[in-house]
């Protein structure tokens, strides 16, 4: 008994069908004719397709790593900025500093200027022209007696219109010196004029006071 005879008995044996011998290398042969080659060479362009996917997926990481750290660095400008532009309370202003009234500079208390009547001057005596007043008024003198290079004495007498002294109250004046200034104050109403007599240079004015 031959080898062939002995695998026909087993194949009976165990019930295997018979199948003729040419039969498994006809089913290898189908096989292999109809199998798609996936190889690179046989399919450029699934090749090319893998590649553009894995391209994508690179830019697709980037991006999202790009997206995440400008959200990070925007919340770390934004937080600041919030805190300071946060609103105050009600009345409540902090950048405004409270103003302070600024005091009231005192000032000295200045006088009327009295209004000038008649104005006379000279150097030596004189008996000036007369004038007339009603009230108040003034007698503002000064004297200079640099001409005579020593002291010297300056007198004014006001007389009225019958040559009396005007007011028995106020005294002539009478000064003495190098130089001297001064005022007198009348209130009384007549035609008056003045007899100076001094070697010094002089100057009086009659104001209403």
């Amino acid at each position: 008994m031959n080898e062939a005879q002995i695998r026909e008995r087993l194949r009976r044996a165990v019930g295997e069908p018979n199948y003729p011998a040419y039969l498994p290398s006809r089913v290898q042969a189908r096989l292999s004719h109809s199998a798609p080659d996936v190889s690179p060479q046989a399919s450029p362009r699934l090749s090319w397709l893998g590649g553009v996917a894995r391209t994508l997926s690179v830019a697709a990481a980037l991006l999202i790593v790009l997206l995440i750290a400008a959200i990070v660095l925007g919340v770390h400008v934004w937080l600041p900025n919030m805190r300071h532009s946060q609103p105050a309370g009600p009345g409540v202003h902090p950048s405004a500093a409270p103003s302070v009234a600024a005091a009231p500079t005192p000032t000295a208390y200045t006088p009327p200027s009295p209004v000038p009547l008649r104005n006379f001057s000279g150097t030596g005596s004189s008996t000036t022209a007369g004038w007339d007043t009603a009230g108040r008024w003034e007698l503002i003198w000064s004297y200079d007696c640099a001409n005579l290079r020593h002291a010297g004495s300056f007198r004014v007498v006001v007389y009225d219109e019958t040559m009396k002294i005007v007011d028995p109250d106020v005294p002539p004046l009478s000064v003495s010196g190098k130089v001297g200034s001064g005022s007198q104050q009348f209130n009384t109403s007549s035609l008056y004029h003045l007899v100076v007599t001094t070697q010094c240079a002089w100057h009086v004015i009659v104001a209403y006071d």
